[in-house]
């Protein structure tokens, strides 16, 4: 339905951005074979080449001369974050003495090796290169316009019916961390799996997304005030990452309709990650600022949030995985399939990477509801078995993905309503896994296909009438 109307064209790239990513990787490749022959590089070597790829990235998108406020740009700035930032803070912190960029102090005390860190970056340099080359060297032509089956009345209708189920969901987490600890709203995760756990919210931003292309603008407030209530509820819990995310999003909504410069945007990431740090202390995971300076606050701020490079380094010693977790990984449902056919409960741990590396790291944390989270960079390590060429074609899918998000968006209402829809959990994807994005497509095009039959439904009984 989605893909039968769009076309995807070769496109050419600046050279000298082509000739620059092209270097990184021949650079990349022959530090990786020096390692593999006991030449590492040092902590600080691996953070300046780092420093190197963020500004390479920024340099292709002024040399393609198009605007910062991409799905790309935001993308990469949230990888930045959530995998980069101990690498990015690394050579700037001046409190505490902090260890490697690569070890894990939480649940698994881990020392990561020369051997896993030339590992490890490799896979970040492959991932940010051909994601890059996957983007710029395409582009996307919607060939129609399809309009979604909606008007007004009927999006808020719709839009209520998800919003308030959400709204008591959401309260009651809040209510749990409040009284509990932040750590109360995961102790799910030890129990038994339940079908439709995270169904209602995946229903919930499908239909913000489609009611977000509703003609009615009061409609397309509603949806951002929702969004801007689903960030702050996010915050109060103590989930920055939800907070940052929607934020992302609101500036890519914004960057559609107005200009913004480079350097703004970075102003606006830096307000809101300090703000971010600052509001914390005033949820359910408050937190004693011990910096002495605005350096100390964002250098630490990225570094608690970089966490996600140690679990991936980490998770790349861990081996035998559930067989569920890469089905329930591209298939949603997987769960509630598996449970009718052995007749037994399915344990939720076995239904993800992101539960079974926190259960074999710590069992007696993990059952106190603690985890260490994921990263789309295991599972595309996971799913390519190791093989480098194939995690850089899954790269480069997930750079055409983005393509398509920024050029559909631009003409087609459908592919504005995906954007919306997905954006949070794409934004979010570097601390993530691609079963938080591949399913949630399944139950898109499903309601989307449900609300064309409901619409042609209505559309006849009107002619009848």
């Amino acid at each position: 339905m989605m893909l039968e109307n769009i076309s995807l064209r070769g496109r050419s790239m600046h050279p000298l951005a082509l000739s620059g990513w092209i270097f990184v990787l021949f650079a990349s490749t022959l530090q990786f074979a020096l390692g593999c022959f006991d030449e590492f590089t040092s902590d600080l070597g691996y953070s300046l080449e780092f420093w190197a790829l963020c500004l390479l990235c920024v340099a292709t998108l002024r040399l393609q001369r198009v605007a910062v406020t991409s799905m790309l740009f935001f993308f990469e700035c949230c990888f930045f974050v959530f995998i980069g930032g101990r690498l990015l803070s690394y050579p700037l912190m001046t409190i505490n003495g902090p260890g490697s960029p690569f070890d894990l102090e939480f649940m698994a005390e881990y020392v990561a090796t020369d051997a896993i860190k030339n590992i490890a970056f490799f896979y970040l340099v492959i991932f940010i290169s051909f994601l890059n080359l996957g983007y710029w060297t395409v582009s996307i032509r919607v060939r129609q316009r399809p309009s979604l089956p909606l008007n007004g009345k009927f999006a808020s209708a719709l839009l209520l019916m998800a919003a308030i189920p959400m709204l008591f969901q959401t309260f009651g987490r809040l209510k749990l961390a409040f009284s509990q600890g932040y750590q109360a709203q995961y102790l799910g995760q030890t129990s038994a799996y339940q079908a439709g756990s995270g169904f209602l919210e995946a229903i919930y931003f499908v239909l913000l997304g489609i009611a977000y292309v509703s003609p009615s603008k009061t409609v397309r407030k509603l949806v951002l005030m929702l969004l801007c209530l689903h960030g702050l509820a996010g915050i109060a819990s103590g989930a920055r990452g939800q907070f940052l995310t929607v934020m992302a999003l609101l500036l890519w909504l914004y960057g559609r309709r107005r200009k913004i410069r480079l350097w703004t945007l970075m102003l606006i990431f830096t307000a809101l990650g300090v703000c971010a740090n600052l509001l914390l202390q005033f949820s359910a995971r408050a937190t004693q600022i011990e910096a002495a300076s605005p350096l100390d606050v964002i250098t630490g701020m990225l570094w608690d949030q970089g966490v996600s490079l140690g679990v991936f380094s980490w998770s790349l010693n861990v081996h035998g995985y559930p067989l569920l977790a890469y089905v329930q990984t591209i298939f949603p449902g997987t769960a509630w399939v598996a449970q009718l056919i052995s007749g037994h409960a399915v344990d939720a741990r076995d239904l993800s990477f992101a539960a079974a590396l926190s259960a074999t790291s710590d069992p007696d944390m993990f059952l106190k509801g603690n985890g260490l989270g994921w990263s789309v960079l295991g599972d595309l390590a996971l799913f390519s078995g190791g093989m480098f060429p194939l995690f850089a074609l899954f790269s480069v899918l997930i750079g055409w993905g983005l393509r398509a998000l920024d050029d559909g968006s631009r003409v087609s209402a459908l592919w504005m309503a995906l954007a919306v829809a997905i954006g949070p959990r794409l934004f979010f994807l570097p601390r993530a896994s691609l079963s938080t994005i591949i399913p949630f497509l399944f139950y898109f095009i499903f309601i989307y296909w449900l609300l064309q039959l409901i619409s042609g439904a209505r559309a006849s009984s009107r002619q009848r009438a």
